[in-house]
């Protein structure tokens, strides 16, 4: 019994043995450039402080490509949520001490880089005085935009002047 086992084990451990390893196909051929960096006399380290060749954006301008990491590069180009401050994804709880919807949107502007400006001649407008309802107590995850919409209801228009950082809402004309 033992003997069949032994024979069975060394015909198993012969089979694997003999097949040749597998390459995966990247490795067997690298890129050309790939292989040209790696082959030259320029220490790693040297290599991975220096931005990587522009690559060509759509509009015909290069964007640089930086190292961002050891084995990793990255586009020099700002996130989506830097270039529109308002089209940056939130979710937010308003803490208990926000009651009123000016207070709330007062609260989403804290650090949007926007501020806000009253442009009723008539004081404040009243939805900025109105309670804040408790189905907006918890906004999210949208744009911070839909978000300052949202808080104002479908009567009013939500107006931004990107040259000054400044919103404002407007009652919409009804006919």
């Amino acid at each position: 019994m033992k003997s069949i086992l032994l024979a069975a084990s060394a015909v198993v451990m012969a089979g694997c043995a003999a097949k040749p390893p597998i390459k995966p196909a990247a490795a067997a051929n690298p890129p050309a450039e790939t292989s040209a960096s790696l082959l030259s006399d320029e220490p790693l380290s040297k290599k991975a402080g220096q931005p990587a060749p522009a690559t060509p954006a759509p509009s015909g301008t290069p964007v640089p490509v930086v190292s961002a990491g050891r084995y990793r590069t990255q586009m020099a180009t700002p996130a989506p949520g830097q270039e529109d401050l308002l089209g940056i994804i939130i979710d937010i709880h308003f803490p208990s001490q926000v009651t009123r919807v000016g207070d709330a949107v007062r609260w989403l502007l804290i650090r949007s880089g926007w501020r806000w400006e009253e442009v009723s001649t008539d004081g404040p407008l009243p939805v900025m005085t109105a309670p804040l309802p408790e189905a907006h107590r918890h906004l999210g995850p949208l744009t911070l935009r839909q978000a300052l919409k949202v808080l104002a209801g479908g009567e009013y228009t939500l107006y931004e002047d990107p040259r000054r950082r400044v919103l404002w809402y407007r009652l919409r004309n009804t006919l």
